[in-house]
């Protein structure tokens, strides 16, 4: 498992050392490149967690299976609105800069790399 993030954090970096191909520009690309990499790994981890409770990981919790699914899937939507409305507003405060498109991917990365480190603390994942 340990091979398998060190192979996706060695390919997030070296796409961002490569020419994203992107009509945009520079600074654009490569935050996106980075909110996707955000993306996927909340994706893995979120799989992960998953996957865990579906192989009975948290029977110790006295907490019933689909009760932890339910609040895992309430938790991440309830998340994802905050992250999306958040940003937005980071994006409507810059919105008079050239740099708007560039901090509103950033503040999606730096909070789903948040929430990433989250879940896998809280779900005892990697």
């Amino acid at each position: 498992m340990k091979s398998c993030v060190i192979a996706v954090v060695l390919m997030l970096g070296m796409a961002c050392y490569a020419d994203p191909i992107c009509d945009f520009p520079k600074e654009y690309c490569v935050s996106q490149v980075a909110f996707d990499g955000a993306e996927s790994s909340l994706a893995g981890t979120l799989t992960l967690i998953q996957a865990k409770i579906d192989d009975n990981g948290f029977e110790d919790f006295l907490v019933e299976r689909e009760e932890i699914k339910r609040s895992l899937i309430q938790g991440q939507a309830a998340w994802q609105n905050y992250r999306d409305q958040h940003c937005a507003a980071v994006f409507r405060l810059m919105s008079g800069g050239s740099s708007r498109h560039v901090d509103e991917l950033s503040c999606l990365t730096d909070l789903t790399n948040a929430r990433v480190r989250q879940l896998q603390e809280l779900y005892e994942v990697q």
